[in-house]
């Protein structure tokens, strides 16, 4: 497909993660039994050193436009996050089987404040058992 150039280049960046902290790293807000609140940390570095160290060290496009971020579960879930607090960075986010019943208050009420630009492109994969929540506020 690159040959043909029915496809762009693309750099894929994969961050480790540990089953054991995954919730707290990847939730912007604990929960009631004190799991999460990590998340901003989290998007923080990827923005503020590690896009940074990639666009200085490779061959990118640095625009929005761009510049993706994806994830599956929690990874989808942070994915969403990221790309609301910063527009500016991501213009595409893919997010598969987002899990978006933890601490589903706290995000809908980030949702509703931050309002996506209508340009992002979003791709959401849910099966038929996820919940309706995603469907109901990012199918807008």
């Amino acid at each position: 497909m690159f040959k043909d150039k029915k496809a762009k280049e693309t750099i894929i960046v994969g961050i480790e993660s540990d089953p054991e902290t995954r919730f707290n790293e990847y939730a912007p807000w604990k929960n009631q039994v004190n799991d999460g609140g990590e998340g901003d940390l989290y998007v923080d570095f990827i923005v503020k050193e590690l896009k940074p160290y990639i666009d200085e060290k490779f061959r990118t496009l640095k625009d929005r436009e761009n510049t993706s971020i994806a994830g599956a579960s929690m990874g989808g879930y942070i994915s969403l996050y990221a790309t609301m607090k910063y527009q500016d960075v991501f213009g595409k986010v893919a997010a598969f089987s987002p899990i978006f019943g933890f601490n589903k208050a706290p995000y809908v009420a980030f949702i509703n404040k931050e309002k996506m630009k209508e340009d992002v492109k979003i791709y959401l994969d849910a099966g038929e058992n996820e919940e309706e929540f995603p469907l109901v506020y990012f199918a807008r």
